[in-house]
């Protein structure tokens, strides 16, 4: 298994804290390391932001491609990614093969339009 976005990134601030220890690091150099790390929690809030945003996203978009349509449903239950981020590009991908199907009726119309206002909520919560 590898180690999380999140892992990583607490690996890198014990990294950077070993030099804390070191007397002979100028000045200038602890400025642009403190400057890291500042980067790098933002980077740690940033990443748990986007977890969150992907585990409501992929469950709401499982639920639209369910009403879409058995077809949909069962493409969008063939998905295996479990990572979140990894998921919702295939979720998006079996939604994009949907759209390409519609049909040109007024029901059709109607998927177009709960395809079209979740999208317009997807980009509003986006956090990334």
């Amino acid at each position: 298994m590898h180690p999380t976005i999140d892992e990583q990134l607490l690996g890198v601030l014990r990294l950077l804290k070993t030099i804390d220890g070191i007397d002979h690091v100028p000045d200038e150099a602890r400025e642009v390391l403190a400057n890291v790390r500042r980067l790098i929690s933002h980077a740690q809030r940033a990443n748990v932001a986007a977890q969150a945003f992907y585990d409501a996203d992929n469950q709401t978009l499982t639920d639209l491609l369910a009403q879409l349509g058995p077809e949909s449903n069962r493409a969008a239950s063939m998905v295996s990614a479990r990572e979140p981020a990894q998921r919702n590009t295939d979720l998006r991908a079996v939604l994009s093969d949907t759209i390409q199907n519609l049909p040109c009726t007024a029901a059709g119309d109607r998927q177009r339009g709960e395809i079209g206002r979740y999208l317009l909520r997807r980009v509003e919560q986006d956090p990334i």
